[in-house]
């Protein structure tokens, strides 16, 4: 399993649910150096610094499962519409779905 993590405690909440193989990327170093540092106990539990458009360090069909919570919400914030995006963030919403479709 593969989730956007900001500092939310989805990921311990599905650990302690019984998924134990998690894999949790954000794009801010300090995010994931603080998650790395607070849930350092969960074991299989991993914490990446990574962008969301670029997951290439994974093999294809890496997840059973992607969760995708809140990531796109926060990089298309800037939109005036959500039903239609500007060029440049509907090109960046399609690289990240691709990435999730690629990965899962």
């Amino acid at each position: 399993m593969c989730s956007g993590c900001g500092n939310s405690s989805l990921a311990v909440e599905l650990y302690n649910d019984g998924f134990k193989n998690i894999v949790n990327i954000d794009y801010s170093p300090v995010v994931i150096s603080n998650m790395q540092r607070k849930y350092s106990t969960l074991e299989g539990v991993e914490w990446i610094v990574m962008d969301a458009r670029d997951m290439t360090q994974f093999p294809p069909a890496s997840f059973d499962v992607v969760l995708e919570k809140g990531t796109l919400d926060a990089l298309l914030v800037a939109e005036k519409d959500p039903w239609k995006l500007s060029a440049e963030a509907e090109d960046m919403a399609d690289i990240i779905l691709k990435q999730v479709i690629y990965y899962s």
